[in-house]
């Protein structure tokens, strides 16, 4: 409902019920507080003199202006551009893909962080171990994924990590343990992870 405008009265003016109708009840109908119908409702204006309700947001939503130049509930971009992969996957190649990806830039609308650890265990005898990182919440393609050792066992040989992006999907990725040697006895490793990507 649109506000109307209150006309100016001088001495003599006759206020009818119809005015009282037009100017106050549907005024205030048309405004704060009337417009709300639930808890957590904000007011926007949707033209000049015009006002409507917005619904909260779900969880971890804010509040971004959307393509109709309204306000609108959305997600935040952690990271505007990002820089290779594809339009739609962030990390290069996919499941046993050999691709290098592209040199292409994009520009982010929304993003996906997600971070967790994670340990490996070298088997006695071993000099590398796979581990299996399970996303709490799946991608829509494939992200960049981050790894970093948080503690080494048996660190008397030299340990590296990686996660390969041919072994990562929109559900997990691997990431791969290496030690210099073969360990004695097993040797547990801590590592920690970052996942971005499309949400």
């Amino acid at each position: 409902m649109a506000y109307n405008a209150v006309p100016t009265l001088t001495t003599g003016d006759i206020w009818s019920a119809a005015n009282a109708n037009t100017y106050w009840r549907d005024n205030f109908a048309a405004g704060v507080p009337d417009i709300f119908t639930a808890a957590g409702d904000i007011a926007i204006a949707t033209a000049a003199n015009a006002a409507s309700p917005l619904a909260i947001g779900s969880v971890g939503k804010a509040l971004i202006s959307s393509s109709d130049g309204l306000p609108a509930w959305g997600d935040i971009p952690g990271i505007s551009y990002r820089q290779g992969g594809s339009a739609t996957d962030w990390g290069l190649g996919t499941v046993g893909s050999t691709d290098t990806g592209s040199s292409d830039n994009y520009t982010v609308t929304s993003s996906l962080v997600q971070a967790g650890s994670l340990s490996i265990t070298i088997l006695d005898g071993q000099s590398s171990a796979n581990g299996y990182i399970y996303f709490p919440h799946a991608f829509s393609g494939i992200p960049i994924v981050l790894v970093s050792l948080q503690s080494v066992n048996g660190a008397t040989n030299p340990v590296s990590i990686r996660s390969s992006y041919s072994t990562a999907t929109t559900d997990y990725a691997i990431a791969t343990i290496y030690s210099g040697a073969a360990v004695s006895g097993d040797k547990t490793n801590y590592i920690a992870w970052l996942a971005i990507g499309a949400p």
